[in-house]
């Protein structure tokens, strides 16, 4: 036990030693790099270096500035006014126009906005109308229209019209096609109500001259 330990020692310090004679070579070599690089020449090209990035910046700022003072500015500012000009030109003329041609067929665009507005108003009375049926998010009401129907046999199974309209009101497989048929029905009665409302303010005028007439 006692040789083991004395060779183990030997070899530890026989490892110390070459690491610090390694290390001693490094730091020598190292050194001698250190000593052998040309620090004025290394001084030199920075400073180069950095006098050509600082001629470049010079150089850009200069030729923006020759290309900005080479602007006609007042021409910039004519040609900026002229196209305000035409594009207000343009939306003046789009509003008389469908001006004059809401006077000329006010059926045809209260009918359109009728239906724009039905079908958009739709989605948001539905869960209103149901929920007056008695279709409810946990089934039928009881006593009411829905449980009536149930009980009379209209339940029936999946796919079905009162299946699909109560999944709708449990938020279900039938919200899709419940919402598009309330948006259907909604765009049919607003597009009745605006083709009804054919009388213009204009056209109540005329319309008064000539019974007054």
């Amino acid at each position: 036990m006692e040789k083991f330990m004395t060779k183990s020692g030997s070899l530890a310090q026989d490892a110390f030693r070459k690491a610090a004679t390694s290390f001693a070579d490094a730091s020598e070599q190292v050194a001698k790099i250190l000593d052998d690089v040309d620090w004025q020449d290394v001084q030199a090209r920075v400073e180069g270096a950095a006098s050509s990035v600082q001629e470049s910046v010079e150089g850009a700022y200069h030729h923006t500035a020759k290309i900005m003072d080479d602007v006609d500015w007042e021409d910039v500012r004519v040609r900026v006014e002229e196209a305000a000009s035409s594009v207000q030109e343009s939306v003046e003329d789009a509003y008389h126009r469908t001006g004059e041609a809401i006077k000329e067929n006010p059926k045809f665009f209260y009918a359109a906005a009728g239906v724009t507005a039905g079908a958009a108003v739709a989605p948001l009375v539905m869960p209103v109308v149901l929920g007056a049926a008695g279709f409810s998010s946990i089934g039928p009401v009881a006593g009411s229209v829905a449980a009536g129907l149930q009980s009379a046999g209209w339940a029936g199974g999946a796919g079905t019209v009162f299946s699909t309209v109560q999944s709708a009101a449990m938020g279900g497989y039938g919200v899709s096609a419940v919402t598009s048929a309330f948006m259907g029905a909604g765009a049919v009665v607003g597009g009745a109500v605006g083709a009804g409302a054919d009388c213009t303010a204009g056209a109540c005028k005329e319309k008064s001259k000539d019974e007054r007439v």
